[in-house]
């Protein structure tokens, strides 16, 4: 897996959009497991947004 620089989501934006964000992954992690598929790392430092432009 490639390396992303860059801030994490929760030094880039404060309070209600961390929060919907955290619950948005929370969801997708959900349709993975439900599917019986696991990622092993997903916490705060390793959640990545990229732009509009589909740049990350």
């Amino acid at each position: 897996m490639e390396f992303l620089r860059g801030p994490t989501v929760a030094q880039k934006y404060e309070g209600s959009v961390v929060e919907a964000v955290r619950a948005a992954v929370r969801g997708a992690v959900q349709m993975l497991h439900n599917q019986s598929l696991v990622h092993g790392d997903i916490r705060t430092p390793n959640i990545m947004i990229v732009d509009g432009a589909g740049r990350r």
